[in-house]
């Protein structure tokens, strides 16, 4: 850290640059966040990684949401809890392994008709993945809303998302309009 060894940053391990957040340096050498450093810092240099709040409830099973923080915007899959696939597609069968999670198994028929119009409340996001209990978020130029119109595994166009499907041309254009040819 010493100005003089600058030089050498290109050797991993041999310089390293003081962080503003002291208090965290410890939890950032072991990979965590804490809770503290979050709220002081957000993510980045100071907190690698989401916050220990999320971690802690998705080894519970469940994603932590308040007004501030919701640990499914998180990419990192330890940061929140999502049903595994395997357990989506036996519910879908009407089965429930004993090994899944059986909130897993429960897509209410609330969801059902909330995820047919495009919705995918707090409550329902364990079923994320699964497009017919939790409404996809889907790319521009793609809706959720009529997901039984194209593949079920998604498609080019929106990504591979499935449930998303292009949206009709006059939707995202307004209606066509054809001028008569004047010679």
């Amino acid at each position: 850290t010493r100005d003089e060894c600058k030089r050498y940053q290109n050797i991993p391990g041999c310089y390293e640059q003081l962080l503003e957040c002291e208090e965290c340096q410890a939890s950032i050498r072991r990979g965590e966040c804490t809770n503290e450093c979050y709220q002081e810092y957000g993510l980045g240099a100071c907190c690698p990684t989401c916050p220990n709040i999320c971690k802690q409830f998705a080894r519970e099973e469940q994603t932590y949401k308040n007004t501030t923080l919701d640990c499914s915007d998180f990419e990192e899959k330890s940061c929140y809890f999502e049903c595994p696939s395997k357990c989506m597609n036996e519910a879908k069968n009407g089965k429930c392994p004993t090994e899944c999670p059986a909130k897993c198994c429960d897509c209410s028929v609330e969801f059902q008709e909330k995820s047919l119009w495009g919705e995918c409340p707090a409550q329902c996001k364990q079923f994320a993945g699964n497009p017919d209990c939790c409404a996809a978020t889907c790319p521009a130029k793609c809706t959720n809303k009529r997901r039984k119109e194209c593949s079920g595994g998604g498609v080019a166009e929106c990504d591979g998302i499935p449930g998303c499907c292009p949206e009709k041309f006059d939707l995202i254009f307004g209606p066509g309009v054809f001028l008569k040819n004047e010679e």
